[in-house]
């Protein structure tokens, strides 16, 4: 199946509040690169849809939403239910994705925890980039800790584990399920101005109390001219109990702060023992 997106004179919204333009001949899927060398400019359709103004999305497993998001045609109902929905504005470039909400791949992990492992395969990223993530869905899932810390990433995917009484089967009834936003190192520039991703590393993390560390993020060599938004994550072990990943402080456009609280105590030791990196994603429109 040929995966691709295609606009013109549109802005399209990725989940986890990021805003990217996309072009007349971006796709997604294994298909990309093909496409990109028998048709580098827009095809027949692109062209049709570029005089009109109109929307044309193509996700997994064939979900078609033509004409913008208002109106839809759903080729097949089964597989849209089950699908894990990814955009992308390019192979290598920035791409997002959930899981599917009410069919998420839960798996018990222990009487106090569910994971999911997350497939961003269709991304089709050559090294590991940086992910940032949360959970959505509602109904309890304010006291759950776990939606943005990322473990065991790689190109293909990554890992969530999430802290809770809740058992998988109750979590699809409630609708939980992995938004995550990912892109490689380094700047991206878009129609409307710069994304740009980066980690720290696990050797720069400062005490802050018994309970707490936190560090400074420099994203100088961005070069935002003022002050980007930026989303958040961390990656590393043992994580799935702290908080504060996702919660940045004195942002600017070179630098913000993270603090991370563990209730059984953390120490810049154990932080970079256990491989603690902020992944960081921004964008400046």
């Amino acid at each position: 199946m040929t995966l691709r997106v295609c606009c013109s004179r549109t802005t399209l919204a990725l989940s986890v509040a990021l805003l990217v333009r996309v072009t007349c001949g971006d796709c997604i899927g294994d298909s990309c690169l093909a496409e990109s060398v028998e048709a580098p400019g827009c095809d027949a359709d692109c062209m049709e849809e570029e005089t009109t103004g109109a929307d044309v999305v193509l996700l997994q497993n064939g979900l078609h939403l033509e004409g913008g998001v208002g109106h839809a045609i759903q080729k097949s109902a089964d597989d849209e239910a089950m699908a894990e929905k990814v955009h992308t504005t390019s192979v290598a470039s920035m791409c997002s994705g959930s899981t599917p909400a009410g069919s998420t791949n839960w798996a018990q992990y222990s009487s106090t925890g569910i994971f999911v492992d997350v497939d961003s395969s269709s991304c089709g990223f050559s090294a590991t980039p940086v992910y940032v993530t949360s959970m959505a869905g509602g109904s309890g899932s304010f006291v759950t800790t776990g939606s943005s810390e990322v473990y065991e990433a790689t190109n293909s995917g990554f890992r969530i584990y999430i802290y809770t009484d809740v058992t998988s089967d109750v979590a699809n009834n409630k609708d939980w399920h992995i938004m995550w936003v990912a892109q490689p190192s380094g700047q991206q520039n878009h129609g409307d101005g710069v994304s740009c991703a980066g980690e720290t590393g696990s050797s720069n993390w400062t005490r802050y109390n018994k309970y707490g560390v936190y560090v400074d993020v420099d994203t100088s060599s961005c070069g935002f001219s003022s002050t980007p938004v930026y989303v958040t994550s961390i990656s590393g072990q043992n994580l799935w109990q702290t908080t504060g990943s996702s919660e940045p402080y004195h942002e600017n456009s070179t630098y913000f702060r993270i603090y991370i609280r563990q209730d059984s105590g953390i120490t810049p030791a154990d932080a970079s023992g256990w491989s603690w990196s902020v992944n960081w994603v921004a964008d400046q429109a």
